[in-house]
């Protein structure tokens, strides 16, 4: 710096010649070096830039030095915003100068740092100390690295002033802090490849070549990062692989606790197991030449993990990622037994230094828990020697992951038997392990409780011998063991592990017997029932007995006994023979113990002196007499016999009975036999004492079943009875003593009988009531069983032997043949007076044995006097044992007889009169004209022999008797009572109630349904029926329905009813045998208030033009707002089918027409399948139909059939007339009225009269009918009908406005309902169902005979009405459309 006089005379100079002197200062030099450009910069040498340089930083340097000297280090760090600015604008200034020197050669620019928002420029690393670490570090970015400037020390001095100033890209490498941290940063991102960053492992050999830097560089940077103080900051090279590991690979450096985090364990003093093991947790090891730099790291430890408890469970959480079931796995693939068992060690051995920080971080814990290094014990087959040095068996204390079950380990107790533990409890092989098993929270188990789960439930699966040790020291501790767990001696009490010496199954303490009860021998066997081997010693004897072992042989003891003999008896079931026997000896050695023993074991009970236990045992584990007794019974232990005794084999025995043994309340004693032995065992021994009687209910008499049985088996045949040896010749003396006489003694003695009413009755004095219950107990038992003795009580006194082979009594009793043992009858065939002398199986028994069991024979059913159903019972007995054969003439004559006392009783109104026997409902039979028995309604008797062969007649008059004739010797009013029919009624039938009337034949109502189909009648239908067909094709069954409806409009009915009956009626008492055909399912149309005449009824048969034409034309009901044209339920009437048939619709339905009115029924059959036609020879029929304009036109016939042969080959057309004059026509055929039942007319009717109107039936065409073709090949099923009536509900709205008279519509359906269902009246369709009440008026079911009781459900009923405002339709139950007021389907208020 030139002194100051010098610079004034410089300054004068200057402006001498004209110019101006400037000072060179940073700002000048800055100016000057721009103004030259970096060209000429770059012209100059080494010393004269690095001097430029010096001078452009000079006003930098100088303020940096002033801070410093304040006590301000940080050089270029300005206090205010103008100290920044103009730092900021000295950067710009030397911006793009090449004034720095690089390490490899050459110069660059300094740039300054960029402003906030803007990248930062490339940066330029000078190192701290040339030739040092940095340098090394250096060495792969020479790009990037400033030349050091030994050789000029201001230089360098100013280049690191510039670093440290912050507003330039030039950092310092080896600066402590966080600047030596982004230094070291920028360095790592020049030195490595670009795509290493982000990478967690990459790849690493250690070459230094392009693939990745050399060990060297990695220990250069670690020194470089350790040697300032404070070190380098690691924070901004987190996420670069810059640990380098001794596996080959780089790991990236992040912090521990980050989850992502991959963390490298330190091996440095660590044994090779351990090693091993961590590795196979994924766990790497640092390289050698990074080791002693990263340990020298102040921040190290939060990266790399020293060898400590903690830190290896972090190691192996952080290679895991925190994850369970991660390490679980790699340890269970990877590691072997030393090395788990290593790093178990390892952590057991820093439990007692690290215990409190492991303690703190629960998460480690809960890894350590799930890790599979802990060993645990197997489970030891039977007869294993187990070698627990070979047995390395590893798991975890808690699920690597959430399971459904997860049985926790147990630390077992101290001592504890091997033979006891298995996978469940931990095996503590190391000094360590219980100590660290205790810190990780695992329970040790009582050896209470490892003898309650591990001994005594596989208590069967040890072998013996270790068994017997096991149990033996079990009960060596059984006093500790109960104090450790207070229901030990209750579990231990109901386990089953004591042996016995006969090597069965294993039993419960309280099963068996203490050695000192030497009762126990007697009944059970030495073999069962005291305990064997090291537990029959004394001392395991006095710890069962704490358990239950029995010291005295008390009551229950009966009951080990009886349990014993039924599982021998259960062997000699299944044909153990020798089981047999034993159970046997062993039910005779209890039943005599007992009865010896009776006053004290018995008597006494559980809970008297002679029970108390003896020995310490507790008195409450008695059970009560009840309990013993009601488990007694439920046991097999009474021997009996297993056939009868010697001598007696006439005695009635079962076959196939071998049973050695009953239970407790069956068997019966040996006196007894002859009473019960059919049925009950026979014991075989005689009880003495009165306690043991009463145990075995000997005491009581024996069941009243079992003695009718033994009368059953008495008096059965012995080819029928089930009896081992058939019953041999025996006296009549000898069945009577030995066993009918006591049995009807004992039960008389049993029987209490009620009050005796009597009445006077035609036989005398008659018992009419016994009403107490044991008599009708008796009564049931009894009810058709052959248990009444008909032979007088023999009268010889004294003992009675059976003989085998000799009859017993002599001649004056009688003698029962074998094969012949008929003197025991059924009490439905004896009486005590005597019957007809024509009853040929009916009995009156003697008035000895009357008198003396007169209450019990009545109990059993014997009646004072026979009655009216017997004789037809006889009679029903009669045809069975003639089983089709003629009878015989004293037979035909005994049968005649008591036929006559029948008709007889029949009259005078017994059994519900000659009504009840006419109408089949008495089984009555009847000798036939040839002699064969047949069922009485089925016959006919002649009663008009005059007329000579009248059965022709009726014949060919369409109503054939019904055949055979009955027989000439029975009367003819005894005939008609019993059931047969009258030929003079047949006859009257024909030819006075009855007319032959017009009936187009079948294939004249054949074609006009073809034309009614295809032009009228179908058209007139069309519109309003254009649903799916049911039964019929093409929808003919609902046109033959609304045709029908449409029929009794024009004539005149008001009121039409239309019902399915469902049911299906007898065909015994019908007009006609072809009218079978006809009692089947039908629609039943009735139109109350309508008589149609059988005139006009032929008349709407017609189908000629002109009767269809006489019909006058009538207006259709019109009503206001209802528009005529197409579509569903708009209904369009149309004018008569030329050549039509009102009434022909019907036969597109049924095969025959039946029609009732007031006073008479016609039956038309254009067929002639149900009313076969024949010529008469007289009456009132004539020769055919000629005259009744009923014609067929198209086959030149004249009226029906005109009397001619042009009816195309089918049937012709019959039809009849019946008159129902007075009602005997009903009540002589109620099977053929009592299809109108529910019409007004049936067979309980007095006259047929009383129907209202006309009812129309419509039998539903069969399958077989449709079949035949005569009228039709559609067959329709009640399922059909009962859908054709649905959908015709859903168009009778429409329907009614289009007719003329009718008013109201009903539908409903009949159809058997059992009698708890008569009440039922719910519909079931749901768019045309009604409530339970509604339509019930005029609906609701009549009862009548038989097993089921029709029920009517109600379908829909339908009504219009005509008012001077408008039309109304009033619809219950909800079926169609419904129209309100102002028009059909218009606005206003519905009616």
């Amino acid at each position: 710096r030139a002194p100051t006089a010098v610079r004034d005379l410089l300054v004068v100079a200057a402006a001498s010649a004209g110019g101006v002197l400037r000072e060179v200062s940073a700002k000048v030099a800055r100016e000057t070096a721009r103004k030259a450009g970096p060209v000429a910069v770059a012209a100059l040498g080494r010393a004269e830039r690095l001097a430029l340089l010096r001078a452009c930083v000079s006003d930098i340097l100088a303020a940096g030095s002033a801070r410093g000297a304040g006590g301000d280090a940080s050089i270029g760090r300005s206090e205010d915003a103008g100290a920044s600015a103009a730092l900021a604008e000295a950067a710009n200034e030397i911006a793009g100068l090449p004034l720095v020197p690089l390490a490899a050669g050459g110069w660059t620019a300094l740039r300054p740092m960029g402003q906030a928002g803007q990248p930062a420029p490339p940066p330029l690393l000078l190192a701290t100390v040339a030739g040092g670490a940095e340098d090394a570090l250096l060495a792969r970015a020479p790009g990037v690295a400033v030349d050091g400037c030994l050789d000029a020390p201001a230089a360098a001095a100013a280049l690191r002033a510039l670093a440290a100033s912050g507003a330039f890209s030039l950092q310092l490498l080896g600066a402590p802090g966080e600047a030596g941290g982004r230094a070291l940063a920028h360095a790592v991102a020049a030195c490595l490849p670009a795509d290493w960053r982000g990478l967690e492992l990459v790849t690493w050999d250690g070459s230094g070549g392009e693939a990745g830097p050399s060990a060297e560089w990695f220990a250069a940077l670690w020194a470089v990062a350790s040697a300032p103080n404070p070190p380098a900051s690691l924070r901004a090279l987190e996420g670069w692989p810059v640990l380098p590991t001794a596996d080959g690979v780089a790991c990236a450096l992040r912090c521990a606790g980050s989850e992502s985090s991959c963390v490298w364990f330190d091996s440095v003093g660590m044994d090779e197991p351990l090693r091993c093991c961590l590795i196979a947790a994924g766990c790497l090891t640092l390289h050698p030449a990074v080791r002693e730099a990263v340990e020298q790291h102040a921040e190290a430890s939060r990266y790399v993990h020293t060898v400590s408890a903690v830190g290896v469970l972090q190691a192996i959480a952080a290679t895991s990622h925190g994850d369970a079931g991660v390490a679980h796995d790699l340890l269970s693939k990877r590691a072997g037994a030393v090395e788990r068992r290593a790093l178990r060690r390892f952590l057991g051995e820093r439990r007692a230094v690290e215990e409190s920080a492991l303690r703190a971080l629960p998460d480690l814990l809960a890894m350590l828990r799930a890790l599979p290094v802990f060993e645990t014990h197997v489970e030891a087959s039977a007869g294993e020697d187990r070698e627990a040095e070979e047995l390395e068996v590893f798991g975890a204390l808690s699920p690597a992951a959430p399971a459904a079950s997860f049985e926790p380990l147990l630390l077992p107790p101290e001592g504890a038997p091997a033979d006891l533990l298995g996978r469940q409890h931990l095996r503590c092989v190391l000094d360590t392990d219980a100590a660290l098993a205790q810190m990780l929270g695992v329970q040790r188990t009582s050896r209470a409780a490892l003898y309650r789960s591990r001994l005594l439930p596989r208590v069967g699966a040890l072998p013996a011998t270790r068994r017997d040790e096991l149990v033996a020291a079990m009960l060596r501790e059984l006093g500790s063991l109960a104090r450790e767990d207070a229901s030990f001696a209750a579990a231990a009490a109901e386990a089953v592990f004591v042996p016995t010496a006969d090597g069965g199954p294993l039993r419960r303490p309280r099963d068996l017997y203490h050695p000192d009860v030497r009762d126990a021998v007697e009944l059970l066997g030495v073999g069962s029932c005291y305990p064997a081997g090291l537990l029959g010693l004394p001392a395991a004897c006095e710890a069962l007995v704490s358990l239950g072992l029995k010291t005295r042989l008390p009551v229950e003891g009966v009951l080990d006994a009886a349990k014993a003999i039924d599982a021998l008896a259960a062997l000699a079931d299944n044909g153990d023979a020798n089981a047999g026997s034993r159970a046997h000896a062993r039910a005779k050695a209890l039943v005599g113990y007992l009865d010896a023993r009776a006053g004290s074991l018995l008597r006494g009970g559980a809970g008297g002196g002679a029970s108390q236990p003896r020995l310490g045992t507790s008195g409450a584990m008695a059970a009560s007499a009840d309990a013993l007794l009601t488990a007694l019974a439920r046991l097999r232990w009474v021997p009996t016999l297993a056939a009868p005794p010697a001598g007696e084999g006439a005695l009635p025995w079962p076959r196939g009975t071998g049973g050695v043994v009953s239970p407790l309340q069956h068997a019966r004693p040996k006196h007894e036999r002859w009473l019960v032995s059919a049925t009950l065992p026979v014991a075989a021994f005689e009880a003495s004492s009165a306690e043991l009687r009463a145990l075995l209910s000997w005491d009581r008499p024996p069941p009243d079943a079992a003695l009718v049985e033994q009368l059953v088996a008495l008096g059965a045949p012995p080819a029928n009875a089930g009896w081992a040896t058939p019953l041999r010749a025996m006296g009549v003396t000898a069945l009577w003593k030995l066993a009918v006489g006591p049995i009807y003694t004992q039960l008389g003695r049993g029987l209490q009988v009620a009050e005796r009413v009597t009445v006077e009755a035609v036989a005398g004095a008659r018992d009419v009531a016994w009403t107490d219950r044991a008599s009708s107990t008796l009564l049931e038992l009894a009810r058709g069983r052959a248990v009444v003795w008909t032979l007088p009580p023999p009268s010889s006194e004294g003992s009675v032997e059976v003989a085998e082979d000799s009859a017993i009594g002599g001649q004056e009793g009688g003698l029962l043949q074998a094969g012949s043992c008929a003197r025991l009858v059924c009490a439905c065939n004896v009486a005590f007076t005597a019957p007809p002398a024509s009853a040929l199986s009916l009995v009156a028994l003697p008035p000895a044995l009357v008198a003396a069991h007169r209450p019990l024979l009545r109990a059993l059913g014997v009646r004072v006097a026979f009655g009216t159903a017997d004789f037809v019972r006889e009679s029903a007995a009669a045809a069975a044992r003639a089983n089709g054969r003629a009878l015989l003439p004293s037979e035909l004559a005994a049968v005649v007889s008591l036929l006559r006392e029948v008709a007889a009783a029949l009259r005078d109104g017994a059994l519900g009169g000659v009504a009840a026997a006419q109408a089949g409902q008495l089984e009555i039979w009847a000798p036939a004209e040839d002699g064969r028995m047949v069922r009485a309604h089925e016959l006919a008797f002649n009663d008009a022999e005059w007329m000579g062969e009248v059965c022709k007649y009726l014949e060919a008059a369409s109503l054939s008797a019904p055949a055979p004739l009955a027989h000439r010797s029975l009367p003819a009013a005894d005939a008609e009572s019993i059931g047969a029919r009258s030929l003079r009624f047949l006859l009257v039938v024909c030819e006075k109630l009855t007319d032959a009337i017009p009936c187009p034949s079948a294939v004249v109502l054949r074609n006009s349904l073809h034309d009614g189909a295809a032009g009228g009648l179908g058209g007139a239908m069309a519109e309003a029926a254009p649903g799916p067909a049911h039964g019929l094709a093409d929808g003919a069954a609902r046109r033959a329905l609304c045709a029908l409806l449409c029929a009794l409009d024009d004539a005149g009915a008001r009121r039409v009813r239309i019902c399915l009956d469902a049911r299906t009626h007898n065909t015994t008492s019908l007009l006609a045998p072809g009218m079978s055909a006809v009692q089947g399912p039908a629609f039943v149309i009735h139109a109350p208030g309508l008589d149609l005449s059988s005139e006009a009824l032929c008349a709407m048969h017609a189908v000629d033009p002109s009767a269809s034409a006489a019909l006058p034309p009538r207006p259709m009901r019109q009503p206001s707002g209802v528009t005529q044209g197409g579509g569903r339920g708009n209904w369009k009437r149309a004018a008569p089918v030329h050549g039509g048939s009102p009434l022909a619709p019907a036969y597109a339905l049924s095969e025959a027409l039946l029609v009732l009115s007031p006073g008479r029924l016609c039956v038309f059959d254009p067929t002639g399948q149900v009313l076969p036609e024949r010529r008469l020879r007289g009456g009132n029929g004539g020769d055919g139909n000629a005259g009744s304009g009923v014609g067929d036109s198209n086959n030149g016939t004249s009226g029906v059939d005109g009397g001619g042969d042009g009816g195309g080959g089918l049937a012709r057309g019959v039809a009849k007339v019946f008159a129902l004059d007075g009602g005997d026509l009903v009540r002589r055929f109620p099977d053929q009225f009592n299809a109108f039942d529910r019409f007004g007319v049936g067979s309980t009717d007095a006259d047929g009269g009383s129907v209202d109107g006309t009812v129309l039936r419509l039998p539903l065409r069969t399958a077989a009918q449709a079949a035949a073709g005569l009228l039709g090949d559609s067959s329709l099923s009640v399922a059909d009908a009962r859908a054709l009536l649905a959908e015709l509900a859903q168009d009778l709205p429409a329907l009614l406005l289009a007719l003329r008279s009718v008013e109201s519509v009903a539908l409903s359906e009949l159809s058997p309902r059992l009698p708890s269902e008569a009440t039922n009246l719910t519909p079931k369709l749901g768019t045309t169902g009604l409530s339970p009440g509604l339509g019930t008026t005029g609906l609701s079911p009549r009862l009548s005979s038989g097993p089921a009781v029709p029920v009517e459900r109600a379908i829909v009923r339908i009504s219009i009405s005509t008012s001077k405002a408008a039309d109304m339709l009033h619809v219950d139950g909800g079926g169609g459309t419904q129209p309100t007021e102002g028009g059909y389907g218009g606005g206003g208020k519905r009616k």
